[in-house]
């Protein structure tokens, strides 16, 4: 599964009188270093991670997840790590077409 990052969000923890310690109040959405619009559709799947820094802050990053596609000749078990899903990854592809032979001695009917 390919993500892709929509936007980074850097959080602070509240004080103990659950006031907020920091706060931003001219926030704006960025990918990278470019400012961007954020939009979150309920029709896709969203990644969201957390990261603990060092100066107590987290950084929330939104990332949408994109499936990869798959051409009929690829087989989608052959990225699957895990032994047990890699079976059932098996059981979902298409099984191979049976190859008709055509025997030479056959009469063909006219």
């Amino acid at each position: 599964m390919a993500l892709k990052k929509i936007t980074s969000i850097r959080c602070f923890a509240n004080d103990p009188d659950k006031k907020a310690t920091h706060s931003n109040s001219n926030w704006r959405p960025y990918v990278g270093k470019e400012p961007c619009d954020v939009v979150l559709s309920k029709d896709t799947r969203h990644q969201i991670s957390v990261f603990q820094n060092e100066d107590g802050s987290i950084d929330v990053s939104i990332s949408e997840r994109i499936a990869e596609d798959y051409t009929s000749g690829e087989s989608i078990a052959a990225n699957v790590r895990q032994g047990g899903m890699r079976k059932i990854a098996e059981s979902m592809e298409a099984p191979a077409a049976p190859k008709q032979q055509i025997a030479l001695d056959d009469e063909i009917p006219f």
